[in-house]
């Protein structure tokens, strides 16, 4: 899957920025299998799911229930959830639907992808029917990067990340804490999707 988008939204702490980042140099293949499914429900994008995403189907009603009032730019209850579910936090993080979506969009099998094919069918459509945002977005790491990530290199980052508009929110202890040496990267982006009125935390402005 080539489709790289750019969700604004830096709810996710602690591990938000670092998972952005992992990814690997080598060209991986691109799939378009899931434009072949047919949008269906939240309920059944996440069945195939439930052996890595333990506890996804709790999570998946909870973020419906939580999704019945909003009603903005044509998207349906099953496609907003899928968006809230998205950016749902929960303990061990290794087990948050975000993690390991991730995980499997930068592994080089593949085929490991396709029991996410009809959750990523609804999150896309969903994330395509929301305007796109312009302009520069944001994200920090803690660390040193400039060993991978020189001037004038071109990089392809096969998976989705979370940003924000503001600078300034990454000057957060709690982010990214207030010792060592920090990375702050800066996007142009040009395809970015605004998802704080369907995020699961509703506290944060980006």
């Amino acid at each position: 899957m080539a489709t790289k988008y750019s969700i604004e939204n830096k709810t996710f702490h602690n591990h938000q920025s670092e998972d952005n980042f992992h990814e690997s140099s080598k060209t991986l293949t691109s799939t378009q299998d899931y434009q072949k499914k047919s949008t269906i429900t939240l309920e059944e994008a996440v069945k195939p799911i439930v052996l890595f995403v333990p506890n996804v189907k709790d999570r998946a009603n909870e973020a419906k229930l939580k999704c019945k009032n909003i009603v903005t730019n044509n998207l349906s209850i099953d496609e907003s959830a899928s968006i809230m579910l998205y950016s749902m936090e929960w303990k061990p993080k290794e087990e948050c639907l975000r993690i390991v979506l991730n995980r499997a969009l930068r592994d080089e099998n593949r085929n490991v992808l396709a029991c996410w094919f009809l959750y990523l069918k609804l999150l896309l459509t969903a994330l395509d029917r929301l305007p796109s945002f312009h302009g520069f977005i944001y994200s920090g790491i803690k660390g040193d990067m400039r060993e991978y990530y020189r001037k004038e290199e071109t990089f392809l980052w096969w998976t989705f990340g979370s940003y924000t508009s503001v600078m300034d929110d990454l000057k957060s202890k709690q982010l990214l804490g207030s010792t060592g040496p920090l990375t702050i990267i800066a996007i142009q982006c040009i395809n970015g999707k605004d998802i704080r009125q369907y995020s699961y935390f509703k506290d944060i402005n980006d």
